[in-house]
């Protein structure tokens, strides 16, 4: 991929004139600016911000599974196209958690899954293709640690928006009696408990280079005094 390359080449620059790489490296917070939630295999959506994370087995459909993922934008504009992603931290607020049933249903398991399709809107009705998978469900819900080696990130650097979905992986065993529903429902772009991504990126090889010059200049300044 475009970015580990680049990124073998930057730490090897930053290694060879003895400088740590963290030296070089830049941590930003940027808030979402749009959410939604869309059921699979219906014209179902929510108007509003939540981002809910659904999975429910309906007794009336023999068992019928409704599954809804949960879509969160980002606005990378303020990272430099050509920068080097080193991690990447998704956080969010839960709102509710649900978890029907007999004991041994499961809770809510969620993962975290990126969506090349940038140009979904709250107010559409048809279901977004989820892409490359970049964490393992998990049963916290306020933290995941995104995989950035899942990802050529060149891509959406360019575009300047970041699509990603909320997937709840947990299948609710089927009761004949009632509806089970298992979810998590967490705030969306219009509270001010919105889902941040907080991202440390090391610049384009130009500015780098230029960072890189500075230091070098500084040492020897230091070591002329």
């Amino acid at each position: 991929m475009k970015s580990n390359s680049v990124k073998i080449w930057v730490t090897a620059l930053i290694s060879l004139i003895g400088v740590a790489p963290c030296s070089f490296s830049f941590t930003t917070s940027i808030d979402a600016i749009d959410s939604t939630s869309r059921y699979v295999g219906s014209e179902q959506y929510w108007w509003d911000s939540d981002i809910i994370a659904v999975q429910s087995s309906y007794a009336s459909s023999d068992g019928h599974l409704s599954v809804s993922h949960g879509y969160v934008k980002f606005d990378l504009s303020s990272i430099p196209n050509d920068a080097v992603i080193n991690s990447l931290t998704l956080t969010a607020t839960v709102e509710d958690i649900r978890h029907d049933g007999p004991d041994e249903n499961p809770p809510p398991s969620i993962s975290v899954f990126r969506v090349a399709n940038d140009n979904w809107s709250r107010e559409g009705n048809t279901h977004i293709l989820l892409d490359e998978r970049l964490t393992e469900g998990q049963l916290t819900y306020t933290s995941w640690s995104l995989n950035i080696d899942a990802v050529d990130w060149s891509t959406d650097l360019v575009d300047n928006v970041l699509s990603l979905a909320f997937h709840n992986e947990t299948i609710p065993m089927y009761h004949p009696n009632s509806y089970i529903y298992n979810w998590v429902f967490l705030y969306g772009s219009d509270t001010f408990q919105r889902p941040t991504l907080i991202i440390n990126y090391i610049p384009e090889p130009a500015t780098l280079f230029l960072l890189v010059l500075g230091a070098v200049m500084l040492r020897k300044r230091i070591s002329v005094d």
